[in-house]
């Protein structure tokens, strides 16, 4: 004897989910038993890919990674903008130094030192793998 099971199936078709699926299953040109064996395996497959996704699968982890983008970011302009800004407060205070009587030039550009932030410094995890 074969090794079947049976079940039964019921659409209300006074709700729009059920009355699609029902219309569905009508065009289908198939058994109903192959479209619906179909549908499962499909919709399980589906399941599981975005289950395995790293990225994206939902968006609790799309916040995360935007979160990780963000805080790297603002963790790398703490490290650089105090010495940018010491240097545009430096430019500021200086005179402006041989100009003409009466004639503002514009001060000159110096190359303040900047801190070398050091590539293993940058924490990449949140870049996934």
């Amino acid at each position: 004897m074969a090794n079947v099971k049976s079940t039964c199936l019921r659409f209300n078709l006074d709700k729009e989910p059920y009355c699609r699926a029902w219309e569905i299953l009508q065009a289908s040109g198939k058994s109903y038993t192959q479209t619906v064996t179909a549908a499962l395996i499909e919709y399980d497959d589906r399941h599981r890919r975005l289950a395995d996704d790293p990225y994206f699968e939902n968006r609790e982890r799309e916040d995360r990674f935007v979160e990780q983008i963000v805080s790297a970011v603002e963790q790398s302009l703490g490290q650089a903008l105090p010495g940018f800004m010491a240097g545009c407060l430096m430019n500021m205070v200086q005179p402006y130094q041989g100009a003409a009587p009466g004639i503002q030039s514009a001060p000159a550009v110096e190359e303040t030192a900047q801190p070398k932030i050091e590539e293993n410094a940058i924490d990449w995890d949140f870049l996934g793998e």
